[in-house]
């Protein structure tokens, strides 16, 4: 028997197929986090000083323009007993969405977790830059004017950052005693400061973890798994939204190929029906 295929159920047959790929849970799979081995910075803004020394060496060890820096230091005063002091830099998401974002593999996860950038890969897209929830990588303004100085100042996390900090603010090591580390400087904190709100900023979903002195917001800082949800937005667009864009690209342009066979078709038809009857 000959099996007739309408347009009408071709197109729903065609819509169905488009939803049960955007509805697909298999898509969204959850991620890996932590790594074996995974390694993770330590700020403790209440021990920090704010002397620069970090970003100097930065600076330096990297080869960076003046003013270029990749470490950016604040500190303003305010009720508390210790200063508010915010360091800005890259927060070595455990989901880095600059990561997925990148085109080239500029930036990419090492061997030890921790996000890496090989600025001879970089083609200098931006998308790292619009992708990042913390706003750490930052085009160069030399970028405006001169197109061979293009590049994106970003960390490196070659750690002599750490190795520099001449007040023990920022310990490099594995994530594990980092966080237990964080939590015992925690406690005496806690023990001699009258800090209530004291905690402990990026256990979840980081590997730059904080020790703070209030809140996250009084940082600047967003609210926890930031980063997380910023990279299952890039992955929600990636996997799905993107594929389902493509598909029903390729849908629309089958159904108008359809319509177009089945209108000729019928012309087709009328043209012979009427040489039949002699009308043409």
């Amino acid at each position: 028997m000959k099996r007739t295929i309408h347009r009408r159920s071709f197109l729903k047959q065609g819509i169905a197929a488009c939803g049960g790929l955007l509805l697909s849970k298999n898509v969204l799979a959850e991620q890996p986090l932590a790594l074996p081995g995974q390694s993770a910075f330590l700020f403790d803004s209440i021990r920090c000083t704010n002397c620069g020394i970090c970003e100097r060496t930065c600076r330096r060890v990297n080869g960076l323009p003046e003013k270029h820096n990749v470490i950016f230091m604040s500190q303003q005063a305010v009720d508390n007993p210790v200063h508010i002091i915010t360091r800005r830099t890259c927060m070595q998401c455990l989901q880095p969405a600059c990561v997925r974002a990148c085109p080239t593999e500029a930036t990419s996860l090492g061997p030890n977790g921790l996000i890496g950038y090989d600025d001879t890969k970089c083609a200098a897209c931006g998308y790292c830059v619009d992708a990042c929830p913390f706003q750490h990588p930052r085009m160069s303004r030399l970028a405006y004017f001169d197109l061979r100085n293009v590049w994106v100042n970003r960390c490196t996390s070659c750690g002599a950052c750490a190795q520099a900090c001449p007040e023990s603010a920022l310990f490099l090591g594995f994530r594990n005693e980092i966080i237990s580390l964080a939590r015992s400087r925690l406690e005496q904190v806690k023990s001699r400061y009258p800090l209530p709100d004291a905690q402990i900023y990026g256990e979840q979903d980081l590997n730059l973890i904080w020790i703070l002195a209030d809140h996250p917001e009084v940082y600047g800082l967003p609210p926890s798994r930031a980063a997380a949800m910023a990279d299952e937005s890039l992955l929600l667009w990636k996997s799905v939204v993107r594929p389902g864009i493509l598909a029903l690209s390729g849908l629309a342009t089958a159904v108008l190929g359809s319509v177009y066979f089945f209108a000729l078709r019928n012309h087709k038809k009328e043209l012979k029906r009427l040489k039949e009857e002699g009308k043409i």
